[in-house]
């Protein structure tokens, strides 16, 4: 072996970078055994190369003395015209697996790196070797060997000191060998003549590889070999081919790197071959084209413009050689030669789209230059059509073989994205997986790895991710989008029009069949399914009320997708659910409205006023037949507007009068809900026969001594008929219970200050007769804003408030309705004086309106309207007559 002149990258640097502490022996030992494994394959493969060389020509043997008999006449035997062409190309196959382990670890910069920092570790070694305790002169052994390997291993050196040892030995003499680089020279042209009239031809197969092993044995031809000077001279036409060859693994070579591989004795001799690597020959220029190998020296921007004209054109040769191909073995013909120039033509065909694939896509990575999304799409088109061969063999699986897609992976969520928002057939996502699944085999004989499962399981693990990440997810997202859009048609939903933001039809993707990737299936139709299966399960169980929503999308989706999705056997909500449900809410509302409604009662004004309004009653009730004055309910009215009004000119009573209403509107809602859910009880418990009579049907199984699974259905369904019965014919008091939960903190000694609540209702109904006069009178007008026709909730958020404080007798005592009854007397009489030309006296119209707002207000003294004299009658405190009723 050549000695390895020592460089000044080597030397160790000065800087320590603190990792004294974590470099220990155990590395070092494991890193050397890693370096030994190489080195001892690169000696297998020099020796097997130094036997090659010897076994390609025995120079013991003297072909003078070799002779054959014939025609009783000893003769010698003439092997002027034998050539072991088939030896030279093995040996370029061999130096062929030393320049791409050149190349490999040329272009891997983490390892050189790695390598740079693994000398630096060694360097705080040296310098406090008994901190690590190793010896001072191992390590210097040791630094020795690892100079030795970044020789062979790191300076791109492997091809060339495997061309520049010695191989002359006692038995054969190589050096300066006249015969024997004749020979060698005459091989590699015969080997170039066969390679240089393929490549870049429609009949090309795999010249191209075999290319790099011709370059390889020129490089060793002008080593220590004779050097054909006629060749050099002539290199244009060697070299000019191409420029750029790819190696069985990722890698872009070009054939100008062989120069580097040249020792500068014979450097002198190759010039002529690198200046022909720039340019292209006339016979170059006329082959270029589709087909042509000067293809591969145009701009790669100029490639990706025409490749989509080249997808065509392959696409129409390819399925036109299909259907022969098909249509010539359905026939069962015997003509097996029309099956051979078939079957010639598909394997052309196939390497000629594979050559395309591999070329575009390393020539992009080698000069850095992105792909557009149309090229990548293309060039996934060609895979798929290099794929639908279907399972291939031999020869035909060589050429289809797509392992290189690992090195380009890429490209895959863009495909993966293109099947899901294309409108093309999505059936050819078979081919791609297909194409995937030839990158197994290579990735199951590398030995980098404690095993090759892991490598395995990292690329399975990666492309499933893009699968459900750039295809799954989508397609379950739309799926489940178009069905609610179909089942929320009904309302105001963004403009769908297929004419102005396209259509896309997810059943396609639905209809493609199961495919096989590593281990597993991937099912797009069944994970749809899963995917609704659990959205509307989880949806259903947090808001029972949808069952019906959720089960129309489920008879949905088998009508227009055909997806077979499982019943999820949720009970839909009960009555007592949804009653529990509006009660909770209603509870917290509430809450809020009687914080407000405290602070208004605590208030120094109202509480003031309302004393004072109490005693003067207490002192004149004897004298005014114990109605409460409505004189003075009127002056308590319009005095309070003195204490300010809003932005928009309310009261305080008004403000307070609105917060009552609330309050009664609350109570109102659960009325609202209970009679709905009576009328949907109403309809379930129609088909019972008899409410008076339920038959028990748990009984019944017993006694025909059915199934344990048919007792318990029936004790479910007696439960069920039971719920109902009891929901329909008796209820539940949710008033009372909304009663009970404030009464007892309303009725506390700390809430002194509501016990003079019933004081402000005279005042407060003529406040609320105002304001829905004034209501009604905004409804005859332009701008309706604010006009109402009736509002019962302060009616009944009044009656609510007395039956919390337990006040409905004290307001009784006011005698409220018989005074304004009195006072409507006296003012009729008025308005007759008024009418007849008497002063003093008020309207009849009036009178009449103020008289109508207040029946309208609390219309207890109206027998005729059950449900308001049921409202009284509760808040004065007859639990028989219930609003819930």
């Amino acid at each position: 072996m050549m000695a390895v002149e020592k460089r000044e990258d080597w030397e160790f640097d000065k800087f320590d970078d603190g990792s004294l502490q974590i470099v220990g022996e155990v590395q070092v030992r494991k890193y050397e055994r890693f370096l030994e494994d190489y080195c001892s394959q690169l000696r297998g493969i020099e020796k097997a190369l130094d036997e090659a060389i010897a076994d390609a020509w025995d120079f013991s043997l003297d072909p003078i003395s070799l002779q054959v008999e014939q025609g009783g006449v000893a003769r010698a035997m003439d092997v002027g015209g034998v050539h072991l062409q088939i030896v030279f190309e093995h040996l370029g196959e061999l130096l062929t697996v030393l320049l791409t382990l050149d190349e490999i670890i040329d272009n891997q910069g983490a390892l050189r790196e790695h390598w740079t920092l693994y000398k630096r570790m060694l360097k705080s070694v040296r310098a406090n070797p008994a901190t690590f305790n190793i010896e001072v002169a191992k390590l210097r052994l040791f630094e020795k060997l690892l100079m030795k390997l970044e020789g062979q291993l790191m300076d791109r050196m492997i091809l060339r000191n495997c061309i520049e040892q010695m191989f002359d030995s006692s038995s054969a003499f190589v050096t300066k060998n006249s015969s024997f680089a004749e020979e060698f020279i005459l091989n590699i042209r015969a080997i170039y003549t066969m390679i240089e009239n393929k490549i870049g031809e429609p009949n090309e197969v795999d010249q191209r590889y075999k290319y790099v092993g011709v370059c390889a044995l020129y490089v060793a031809s002008t080593s220590d070999l004779w050097i054909d000077s006629d060749l050099t001279k002539n290199s244009s036409s060697f070299s000019g081919t191409s420029i750029k060859r790819f190696l069985r693994c990722r890698p872009c070579w070009q054939a100008s790197s062989c120069s580097d591989e040249l020792p500068a004795s014979s450097r002198r001799f190759f010039p002529h071959m690198t200046k022909a690597l720039g340019r292209r020959g006339p016979r170059e220029k006329k082959k270029a084209g589709f087909f042509g190998a000067a293809a591969a020296q145009l701009p790669v921007a100029s490639r990706a413009s025409s490749l989509s004209r080249e997808v065509h054109h392959w696409y129409l040769h390819i399925s036109s050689w299909m259907i022969k191909m098909e249509a010539t073995f359905k026939m069962n013909t015997d003509d097996l030669n029309k099956q051979c120039v078939l079957f010639i033509q598909g394997l052309l065909f196939a390497y000629n789209v594979s050559h395309q694939v591999r070329t575009i896509m390393n020539l992009h990575v080698a000069l850095s230059k992105p792909m557009t999304r149309t090229s990548v799409l293309a060039l996934c088109r060609l895979v798929e059509l290099l794929k639908a061969r279907g399972t291939a063999e031999g020869t035909l699986a060589e050429a289809t073989d797509c392992s290189f897609l690992y090195w380009h992976r890429v490209v895959f969520p863009i495909y993966l994205q293109d099947v899901f928002e294309g409108a093309s057939d999505s059936r050819r996502i078979h081919y791609m997986f297909g194409a995937l699944r030839d990158c197994v085999a290579p990735l199951k004989q590398t030995c980098h790895l404690e095993s090759p499962h892991l490598l395995t399981e990292a690329f399975e693990k990666e492309m499933m991710a893009n699968v459900k990440e750039h295809l799954l997810a989508p397609m379950c997202r739309e799926v489940e989008t178009d069905l609610r859009l179909h089942i929320h048609s009904h309302l105001q939903l963004d403009d769908r029009n297929p004419y102005k933001k396209g259509l896309r039809d997810p059943s396609r993707l639905l209809r493609v069949k199961p495919t096989r990737f590593f281990h597993s299936f991937i099912n797009i139709k069944v994970h749809v399914e899963g995917y609704l299966d659990r959205t509307f399960y989880n949806l259903t169980t947090v808001a029972l009320h949808d069952w019906k929503t959720y089960g129309e999308m489920r008879t949905l989706a088998s009508q227009k997708y055909g997806l077979q999705l499982a019943e999820p056997h949720l009970p839909s909500q009960t009555l007592e659910q949804i009653m529990n449900t509006t009660v909770n809410f209603t509870y917290q509302f509430l809450r809020k409205k009687f914080y407000i409604f405290s602070q208004f009662m605590y208030d120094e004004h109202i509480k003031s006023r309302l004393i004072k309004d109490l005693r003067m009653f207490r002192e004149i009730r004897s004298q005014n037949n114990q109605m409460y004055p409505y004189e003075r309910a009127d002056k308590f009215n319009k005095g309070i507007r003195k204490l300010g009004l809003t932005p928009d000119g309310q009261s305080y009573l008004d403000q307070f009068r609105e917060l009552i209403s609330q309050i009664g509107n609350a109570m109102g809602y659960i009325r609202m809900v209970r009679s709905g859910g009576l009328h949907c009880c109403s309809n379930n418990i129609s088909f019972v026969p008899d409410l008076d009579d339920i038959v028990c049907y748990e009984e019944l199984c017993q006694e025909e001594e059915l199934s344990e699974e048919c007792v318990r259905a029936a004790r479910n369904l007696d439960q069920v008929i039971s719920n109902m019965a009891k929901n329909f014919a008796e209820g539940t008091e949710y008033f009372q219970m909304l009663v009970d939960v404030f009464s007892g903190e309303f009725r506390s000694n700390k809430n002194m200050h509501l016990r003079n609540f019933f004081a402000i209702l005279p005042p407060l109904t003529l406040n609320y007769v105002e304001h829905m006069i004034s209501c009604k009178e905004k409804m005859t007008k332009k701008n309706k804003v604010g006009a109402a026709f009736t509002d019962d909730g302060f009616a009944m958020g009044v009656a609510y408030i007395l039956k919390l404080l337990d006040q409905s007798r004290k307001f009784d005592s006011l005698h409220w309705f018989q005074s304004v009854k009195q006072n409507k007397g006296k003012r009729d009489g008025g308005a007759t004086n008024a009418d007849s030309g008497q002063p003093g006296g008020t309207s009849s119209r009036e009178v009449t309106t103020t008289e109508r707002g207040l029946r309208s207000s609390f219309p207890a003294e109206r027998e005729d309207d059950g449900e308001a004299v049921m409202v009284m009658n509760w808040h004065r405190g007859d639990s028989t007559a219930s609003p819930s009723a």
